[in-house]
């Protein structure tokens, strides 16, 4: 009887371990979605967010439990994001699937960052670290087009890591071209295209 006992015992744990691990997910950073594209629908097919890679996410999983999610690396719970965080902006303007462009310098824009937690909005605090142009190489030859780089790092020193970063490009003129918001993923991020400045 004892031993009937301790084998049931042994089976429902390990029926648990499963429905535990079935609910972690890899964490893999923030994915960025174009939200509210005000120019024209199409903009957004000209611009691509990706953040960087960076060894805070190593390990990191998501567990959701009871409506509510959180973060743990190993058994340590994870509230808040590391101290800064950087974001890569890429701009391609010529594009031959997408819509009319507006007219904006790309040496001029500027970026307005803030933090966001449902209806609550705070500015965030951040330096452009790059703003360059990639201009097409000699072999290109008639198969590559340019275009703009630009890199961001953003202060993200106690902001808990259920808020989502939202980022908003604008032309020189203070215009808001077009706003994304990053939240963190379970899936692979994707990345920029090895073509993403080759003409298509």
């Amino acid at each position: 009887m004892n031993g009937w006992k301790h084998s049931a015992v042994i089976v429902l744990s390990a029926a648990l371990i499963n429905v535990a691990a079935a609910r972690e997910k890899k964490v893999y950073g923030l994915v960025f979605e174009a939200v509210r594209p005000l120019k024209a629908p199409s903009l957004s097919c000209y611009f691509f967010i990706h953040q960087d890679a960076d060894p805070f996410f190593s390990n990191l999983k998501q567990l959701k439990s009871k409506g509510s999610v959180e973060y743990r690396r190993g058994h340590d719970v994870v509230t808040d994001f590391p101290d800064s965080v950087t974001a890569r902006i890429f701009f391609r303007p010529s594009m031959s699937n997408c819509g009319a462009l507006p007219a904006f310098d790309p040496a001029r824009v500027m970026f307005r960052v803030e933090w966001q937690n449902g209806t609550q909005i705070v500015p965030a605090k951040g330096t452009v670290l790059k703003s360059d142009e990639l201009r097409p190489g000699l072999w290109c030859e008639d198969k590559c087009v340019g275009g703009w780089i630009y890199e961001l790092r953003i202060d993200s020193q106690n902001v808990p890591l259920n808020d989502k970063l939202v980022i908003k490009i604008e032309a020189e003129d203070s215009t808001q071209l077009l706003e994304y918001i990053g939240k963190f993923s379970t899936e692979a991020q994707q990345v920029p295209p090895p073509g993403l400045l080759a003409a298509p």
